[in-house]
């Protein structure tokens, strides 16, 4: 579908609003590795699997998940994981502990 720019219309109301409005990046705050410092990250993923028991599929299925991991030392960034990652860390570990 394509998008009818300069048509002559009048925008709409849900076109008008601005989903991004300015913010004054002078009053933000730097988010920083906890074990650093350092403040550029890269990209990485770590891999779920869930068996195909599970599933019902004919195979095991491998779940992606992004991470940010700090650029300097390498460590995964814990404010910008999501809930989920941090639940699944959370266990991960205690399933070791119980080893």
């Amino acid at each position: 579908m394509t998008k009818m720019v300069g048509n002559g219309n009048k925008p709409n109301k849900a076109e008008s609003s601005n989903p991004n409005p300015k913010v004054d990046l002078g009053k933000s705050k730097p988010v920083v590795c906890g074990e650093c410092g350092y403040d550029i990250f890269v990209d990485g993923a770590k891999f779920r699997k869930i068996s195909k028991l599970v599933t019902g599929t004919p195979q095991d299925v491998i779940v992606p998940m992004e991470v940010f991991l700090c650029g300097s030392c390498g460590e995964p960034v814990e404010e910008l994981q999501s809930d989920q990652m941090k639940a699944l860390t959370e266990l991960d570990k205690s399933r070791n502990q119980n080893k």
